[in-house]
């Protein structure tokens, strides 16, 4: 009967992170005595609150963590902010905070969770991910607005929008809805989406976005995203950014999107096959994007000069 009995709950948490809730024992008919002798065996232990158990194998994921401290934040609790950007894979965060937000009527504080009171919380905003409730993507990024830095906002909204998570229709739709003044997040999150509807194309990846971010800084022109380039012989090559004005391409170069030998000699031609139709084509490396910001500024600056497009009438 034992073994029965356990074998019952770890099908029943092998579906939800090694988690199980008092309603679903209750519905495989494990009542309060034959759960306090799994608690007394140490097949389950208690985690957050709300009558959540785990099973007790192995240490806690951050999957298992997350839904626990959903859970024990009652029925109508869904993952948001930096968790929400967590478990949707948006760059630049990768590390777990457990920020939950639940109707304005929820009242218990678990420990160790980031409570965000929320009334425009309702099912069309909420949906699954890995098993777990979690705000859609588009008001993820409104919510993440208020707690993370303009660069990192801007990334993660690049992300989303790489990914195909949001739309700049979207993106303005969720504005219209819940962008009232005053809600924490729409005086970040507004200008951010006003400036990408003037900004052509998205970046590829999240070095890109912080490149873009030098330039800027640096007073000069907005680029062009994600450029194509053809020759005589036919497609070239997609380029990070560029300014066409000046015939000058821009290049993240990274070790880890070139760590083959191939990967290598096939961006080697297509600079060369760039630079013979006259296009100059820079590159720099993450380290001195992120570690010498002033001197990337400076050199793409110096460029633009010997380029003789006058870039300071479009700064």
């Amino acid at each position: 009967m034992a073994n029965r009995r356990v074998a019952e709950v770890l099908e029943l948490a092998g579906t939800t992170h090694g988690l199980v809730r008092v309603d679903a024992l209750r519905g495989i008919g494990i009542e309060r005595g034959s759960r306090c002798r799994l608690l007394e065996s140490g097949v389950l232990e208690p985690v957050g609150g709300r009558g959540v158990y785990r099973v007790a194998i192995g240490e806690p994921t951050p999957h298992q963590r997350l839904l626990a401290a959903v859970w024990s934040c009652g029925p109508d609790a869904a993952a948001s902010h930096r968790a929400a950007a967590w478990l949707w894979n948006l760059d630049p965060i990768d590390r777990l905070v457990l920020d939950v937000s639940v109707p304005p009527t929820a009242g218990r504080r678990p420990s160790g969770v980031t409570l965000h009171y929320a009334g425009d919380l309702t099912q069309r905003l909420v949906t699954v991910v890995d098993g777990i409730p979690v705000t859609e993507p588009t008001l993820t990024l409104l919510d993440l607005a208020s707690m993370v830095d303009d660069d990192d906002l801007e990334c993660a909204f690049d992300s989303a929008l790489r990914q195909g998570l949001t739309s700049l229709p979207r993106a303005q739709a969720m504005l219209r809805r819940l962008g009232r003044r005053g809600r924490n997040g729409t005086g970040r999150f507004r200008p951010l989406v006003e400036d990408r509807l003037e900004v052509d194309g998205i970046t590829d990846t999240v070095f890109e976005m912080r490149m873009v971010q030098v330039l800027r800084r640096g007073g000069l022109p907005e680029p062009v995203r994600q450029v194509e380039l053809h020759d005589r012989w036919g497609f070239i090559g997609r380029f990070d950014l560029a300014y066409p004005e000046a015939e000058v391409l821009l290049e993240a170069d990274s070790v880890r999107h070139h760590h083959s030998r191939e990967r290598f000699e096939a961006d080697r031609a297509r600079r060369a096959r760039a630079e013979a139709l006259g296009w100059r084509v820079p590159t720099f490396t993450w380290r001195q994007v992120t570690r010498r910001p002033q001197w990337v500024a400076s050199t793409v600056r110096d460029v633009l000069d010997r380029s003789g497009w006058n870039w300071r009438s479009a700064a």
